[in-house]
Parts: structure tokens; C-alpha cells; sequence
């Protein structure tokens, strides 16, 4: 810019005498041309740019210099190292030759003044470089000590843990198994062999405070790696829901590291279905799925604090149960209802189909020989010997029918003898009588005859005579049955078609008796001395599904009585299930301990009664109410910690501190201000964790959301896993005197 004269400020004067000029104005109004701008640096963002500025400066002059001086620097870190190998080799050759470590301590002083004369004092560059080179140089010392001697220690657990301690620098003992107190006595030696050695090797003075760094670095890094970590962990919680940070604390009641992810995610795991539930309408508690005492004691603290929550899914649990048992069978009314239905479907269709199945065997029996064409002899001796096994000498009172059949049979089965004819049979020559061969419609007549007096005198107690007329129709059995298969007297006649449709007649009885007269059901049409059955109604169902030792049995007869019926099956069923549901404490709640024993009692009876899915609900509900009842139990444990748990998580903090009751015992009101705060406050914790255990879904959700927030990176040391041996290898040469 120009020189100005008295008469160009004068000229700029004239015009406004208050205004103020900058030296641009007075340059415009000369008409000076205008200065150049100077040019902008290229302006590059981020680390991108870093790197760009960086190498800029190094391309400049004072940049070029620096880089010289951090290379020279490396030289120096590394003749530190050379030095040192060389005084060894000088002082041992000393010894040999007078006069060698003299001239190598010459040759360090020359190699001193080297880098004096060329590198100011404390430069940063040299320094850095310096540095550098010695940690670089010293950083395999550890693998080197560790190297000769691995093959000594190969057969030796504990000493080979102490090689890798060394190999390491006193990080890892390479040995998980160690106890703790173990691990870490062994790093630290290992620690400070490496040290010493790594010192030593620049400054051989420096030795005791290398191995003495060495030492104690490795449980430093931990112990400061392990609160850096927790801190992080605090950090990483503050962004997690307030929610999810109590589905953590309720994981840790199942006794889990707070801070472990994998115990967490099995805890998670465990609260999440892991395959169908046949009990659908409400699932299980946190408590019922995970079975700690600690949890089963959190519900019970907790139930106790804010009831209605967990009533509440106790009541629609019960309900779910009672829904499954109605899926087996519909449950009517009360048992005695159920059973006076059973027995009345029951005994109304079985006395019609006993008759109708009487009147088949009988046309089967008719239609054996309607011509007549068989002939039989009755066997009187036998029905005779019959007789007088069960109505010999010294019985009374009865015997009247047995007396009316042989006489019935002797008519019949035999013909008065002429006087004198040989074969005659009797007491007396004029009673004596030759047996007379009768067609199978008199012996059958006769045989059912005999039957039916038999029932009659069991009906009425008479015993003894039931036994001998049973015996009779025994011994007409036998002998058809012996004349069947050809084995018949002179005179007797049965042929073979007309012996296939006895046999055909035969088995229907054997059917009919199967069906009707044998097991519970016999009861049924057995009169007593009032003419009624034994058995009638309600008292029917009992006999089939019961907890006797015979169930299984009884309840095989059932299926025989009704056939495929499907109505009386379900008749039966719901008089069980019935039953089964009427297994509650005074509140109408399913018990464990009742349902299990009715189950228990009746498992023969259930496996014949019931089809498998039917079994699988039933044992669907068993299963649930001793889950249920197992963390019922396992929350009344005393004496012990437990409680203290449950009780912790239920704690208020501040609120509930001796110096908050101190402070509101001096405010007129303060303690019953506090008092309702507090029960406010509880309350809602309460509330909050019943919704936590009552929906394991839930739960396993924000344990989800909490490991999510557990996974981001955190530091496992002083710095990071890759950090921290690289400062426990320089450490020891960064602080043992590098700079002297």
C-alpha cells in the first residue's frame, strides 16, 4: 500500500468532519488496486483430515527434522539394549583379559557424546523414538525366558502354569483350574521375572525395580480392570428400562450372576415354553417354572405386601385346571349326582340287553336239535354224589330244590326194570329202574331247570344247596361234553353238525355269563332277600372305577358289560372325573396332595377307563399342581439368607434408611407421613414384581432386552484384553530409569 500525503487527508477530511476511516477506505478512494487474497488450506474433515494435516507437517522442513530425530531415537533404544549385551561380554572377558571392560566403557562414553553432540537435551522426538525401541526390543523377553524351559517342566501341572506366567508377562497361567490365590502367586513371579529381565536389559541397575513392577502389574490391571468393567456395566444399566432392571434382579433370586449374560439367557430360556401346554389359560409363575427357594420366597414376601395380583392367577390357574379336567369329561354337579346318573344309564341299559341276550342263547339252544335226534343219559349217580357232598347226613333247613331236580332227573333219565332184569338199579327190586337215554331238549330243559334253582337258593342264603345244584349242573355238562367228543355210552347219540350248533349255542352262554354274571355287574342282577339287585344307582359306578386292588379287573369288566357303547363309557368318565374334581381345600382350590393320591389310587383304573390323550391331560394337571405346590413349599424355608433376599428386594432405599426415620421423627406428622409414603411406595413395587412372576413371558422379554444392552463391547481390564499385556510387558522399562 502507498504512502499518503497532508493533501490526500485533508481531501478525505472535507466530506463528513465525524466519520471514521479505515486504511481500506482511504485505499479505495486513492483508487489503490485491491490486495490479493491469500489462499485457503485444503480443509479435510474427520481422521481422514488428521492424517492428511499430519503428513503436510511432515513434509515440511521443521516436520523432516522431527522424523530424523524419533529415528535416531530408535537407534539410541536399540544400542541401550546392544550396550547392555556387550558390558556382560566385556566384564566376563575382563576377567580373561585385563583392560576389555575399560575400553568398552569408552567406546559407550564415545557413543554417548555421539548422540549429544547431535540431538538437543530432552527432545520429545528422541525420546519417543528412544522408547519406542526399547520396548520393541524387550517385548519377547517373556517368551524367550519361557522358551528352554517348557520341555523341563512338561510333566508338572503347577510349574508349567509358572512358565506361561512368565511367557505372558504375568497375564495368564495358561491353567483355569488354578484357585484363584494360586493363579495369581504364580503370575506375579511370573510377572516379575519378565519385569527384571525386560529392565535389565536396558539398564542392568534397574532390575530390582523392574521385577518389582513386574510383580505387581498383574493383579493391578486386574483389580483395576474389574471396577473398570463394573463401572461400565452401571453405565451400560442407566439405559436400560426400569423394568428390565428388575427382570435382572428376579434372575438373581434363581441364583445367577447379575453380571453374567450366559446365566441370565438360560434364565431366560428356562422362563420360555418349551413345548406344548396342554393346561391352556394360565401359564406357570416364575417361581413354579424356575423351583428356588429363593424366588418361592420373593412370591411369598411379595403376596403379602400387594395380594391381589397373584390371587388372582391362583384363582385363574385353578380355573385353567378345572378346564382341563372338563376337557376329559365333563364335570356335573356333585359326585353323588354323577354316580346316581352313571348308575341309572348303566343299570337301565344292562337289564334289557341281559334279557335279550338271554332270549338269543336260548334260540341258539333251541335250534341245536329240534328233531330230536340226540339222546343222553342223565347221570343220576353223579348228580346223586352231588347231593350228598353238600346235603349229606347232618344238613337241615334246606335242600328241597336239590331233592325235586334228582327226582326230576331219576323220572325222566330213567324207566321202572322189569322184576329179575340184570342192570337194575335201586334200593329195591321193586324200585329198580334201567337207565333211559333222553334227547338234548329234556337234558337242556332239565339243566336250566336246575339253574335257576341254584340262583334262587344263593339269593336266599341257602348256600350249601346253591353249592350242590351248581354240582348237578356240572355233571350234565360233563356228560354232553363226554358224549360230544364220542366218548358216550351205548344208546347215547350226538351227531357231529348238531355238536357244532351246541357248541355255537355253548359260547354265546359263556358270552352272556362273561358279560353279565361275571365281575361287578353280577351284582347288579343278583336279588336279595327283598327281591331288589344287590347293587342299583348311585352305587353302581363305584364298583367299576374304584382305588380297590381289583380295579383294573373291575374296570375290564365294565368295558365288557357296555361293549362299544360310547355313551355309558362317557357316563363312567364323568362320574370319575366328577370326582377327581372334587379333590379342593375349603376355598373349592385343586390340592396337590389330594388330586395326586385320587390319581395315584386309581392309576390301574384310569389306564383302562380313559384313552391316552384323556391320561395326558390328567396327568397334565397332576404335573402343574405339584409344580405349583413343590414353590409353595420352597417359600416357607427359614433360617437362612433366603428370606433376607426376598425381604432386599422389597427395600426402598433412602426411604427406608434410620436417617430418614430420624428426620421425619422431628417434623410434627413426619412419621406417619412417612409411613404412608413408604406403604405407597412398597406397594407399587410389589405390584410391579407380581407382574413379573405371574408372566414368565414377560419376564424372559426384558431379561432379552437387559442381555441386549450386556452385549455391547466393555473393557475387561485397565484398558482392554489387547491393551493391558502390551503395558504389562513396556511398563516395566517405561518406569526403571529409561531416561537416565
Amino acid at each position: 500500500m502507498a504512502d499518503y500525503t497532508l493533501d490526500d487527508v485533508q481531501r478525505m477530511s472535507a466530506g463528513d468532519a465525524g466519520k471514521t476511516y479505515s486504511l481500506q477506505d482511504v485505499a479505495a478512494m486513492r483508487g489503490d488496486p485491491k490486495p490479493a487474497e491469500a489462499r485457503r488450506p485444503v480443509q479435510v474433515p474427520g481422521i481422514p483430515g488428521m492424517m492428511f494435516s499430519t503428513a503436510l507437517g511432515l513434509m515440511q522442513p521443521e516436520g523432516r527434522a522431527e522424523v530424523g530425530r524419533a529415528t535416531l531415537g530408535g537407534v539410541r533404544g536399540a544400542a541401550d539394549i546392544g550396550n547392555t549385551v556387550l558390558r556382560a561380554g566385556a566384564w566376563l572377558a575382563d576377567k580373561v583379559a585385563p583392560g576389555v571392560a575399560a575400553r568398552d566403557r569408552e567406546r559407550q562414553q564415545s557413543l554417548d557424546q555421539f548422540f549429544t553432540d547431535r540431538v538437543p537435551p530432552n527432545d520429545p522426538a528422541f525420546l519417543i523414538g528412544r522408547v519406542a525401541s526399547n520396548i520393541a526390543g524387550t517385548a519377547g523377553v517373556g517368551l524367550a525366558l519361557a522358551a528352554p524351559l517348557r520341555g523341563l517342566v512338561a510333566g508338572s501341572p503347577t510349574a508349567t502354569a509358572l512358565v506361561n506366567a512368565v511367557g505372558s508377562g504375568g497375564m495368564s497361567t495358561g491353567a483355569p483350574g488354578l484357585g484363584r490365590a494360586t493363579d495369581l502367586a504364580l503370575r506375579t513371579l511370573g510377572g516379575a521375572a519378565t519385569g527384571g529381565a525386560s529392565a535389565a536389559l536396558v539398564h542392568p541397575e534397574s532390575i530390582g525395580t523392574g521385577a518389582t513392577i513386574g510383580a505387581v502389574l498383574p493383579g493391578a490391571l486386574r483389580v483395576t480392570g474389574k471396577a473398570a468393567s463394573a463401572t461400565g456395566r452401571q453405565l451400560r444399566n442407566l439405559r436400560v428400562p426400569a423394568d428390565a432392571r428388575m427382570a435382572r434382579e428376579v434372575a438373581t433370586m434363581a441364583g445367577v450372576d447379575p453380571f453374567s449374560v450366559d446365566g441370565l439367557a438360560a434364565v431366560r430360556d428356562a422362563l420360555r415354553p418349551q413345548g406344548p401346554n396342554l393346561i391352556t389359560g394360565a401359564q406357570p409363575t416364575v417361581p413354579q417354572l424356575l423351583q428356588t427357594p429363593e424366588l418361592s420366597q420373593l412370591q411369598r414376601s411379595v403376596k403379602t405386601v400387594s395380594p391381589a395380583t397373584l390371587a388372582n392367577h391362583e384363582a385363574s390357574q385353578n380355573a385353567a385346571r378345572l378346564d382341563a379336567l372338563n376337557r376329559v369329561a365333563p364335570v356335573t354337579g356333585t359326585v353323588q349326582q354323577a354316580a346316581e346318573d352313571a348308575g341309572n344309564a348303566i343299570a337301565g341299559w344292562a337289564g334289557p340287553e341281559r334279557v335279550r341276550a338271554g332270549q338269543r342263547v336260548n334260540r341258539l339252544f333251541d335250534a341245536v336239535d329240534p328233531f330230536d335226534e340226540t339222546r343222553f343219559l342223565i347221570p343220576t349217580d353223579a348228580m346223586r354224589d352231588a347231593q350228598a357232598r353238600f346235603l349229606g347226613p347232618g344238613t337241615f333247613g334246606s335242600g328241597r330244590s336239590a331233592r325235586t331236580a334228582l327226582e326230576t332227573a331219576e323220572a325222566i333219565g330213567t324207566v321202572p326194570a322189569p322184576q329179575g332184569v340184570p342192570g337194575a338199579t335201586g334200593l329195591a327190586e321193586d324200585l329198580a329202574r334201567l337207565p333211559r337215554p333222553v334227547p338234548f331238549r329234556e337234558i337242556q330243559n332239565l339243566r336250566s331247570s336246575i339253574g335257576e334253582a341254584a340262583q334262587a337258593a344263593d339269593a336266599k342264603g341257602f348256600a350249601r344247596e346253591a353249592a350242590a345244584l351248581n354240582g348237578m349242573k356240572r355233571e350234565i355238562d360233563a356228560r354232553v361234553a363226554a358224549v360230544s367228543r364220542g366218548q358216550g355210552m351205548p344208546g347215547e347219540a350226538f351227531p357231529s353238525d348238531i355238536v357244532a350248533s351246541w357248541r355255537e349255542a355253548l359260547d354265546a352262554h359263556q358270552f352272556k355269563k362273561l358279560q353279565f354274571d361275571t365281575g361287578p355287574q353280577r351284582s347288579m342282577f343278583r336279588m336279595g332277600g327283598d327281591g331288589q339287585a344287590s347293587i342299583q344307582g348311585a352305587e353302581i359306578p363305584g364298583k367299576f372305577f374304584n382305588a380297590a386292588r381289583s380295579q383294573v379287573e373291575d374296570a375290564q369288566a365294565f368295558r365288557r358289560l357296555v361293549g362299544d357303547n360310547p355313551g355309558l363309557l362317557d357316563d363312567l368318565r364323568r362320574y370319575a372325573v366328577t370326582d377327581a374334581a372334587g379333590q379342593v381345600d375349603r376355598l373349592g382350590n385343586l390340592t396337590s396332595a389330594k388330586f395326586n393320591k385320587w390319581l395315584d389310587a386309581r392309576s390301574g383304573a384310569s389306564g383302562v377307563i380313559f384313552d391316552p390323550q384323556q391320561r395326558a391331560l390328567l396327568k397334565a394337571v397332576s404335573d402343574d399342581l405339584r409344580r405349583a405346590d413343590r414353590a409353595e413349599s420352597l417359600g416357607r424355608v427359614t433360617g437362612s439368607d433366603t428370606t433376607q433376599k426376598a425381604a432386599g428386594m422389597l427395600r426402598l432405599g433412602l426411604l427406608d434408611s434410620p436417617g430418614t426415620n430420624f428426620a421425619a421423627g422431628k417434623v410434627p406428622g413426619g412419621t406417619a407421613l412417612l409411613d404412608f409414603l413408604r406403604g405407597q411406595v412398597r406397594t407399587s413395587r410389589a405390584d410391579r414384581l407380581s407382574g413379573l412372576l405371574v408372566d414368565p413371558e414377560r419376564t424372559a422379554g426384558l431379561l432379552d432386552a437387559f442381555i441386549a444392552a450386556q452385549r455391547s463391547p466393555a473393557p475387561q481390564g485397565l484398558l482392554s484384553e489387547a491393551v493391558d499385556p502390551l503395558l504389562s510387558r513396556s511398563a516395566p522399562v517405561l518406569l526403571s530409569g529409561w531416561d537416565r
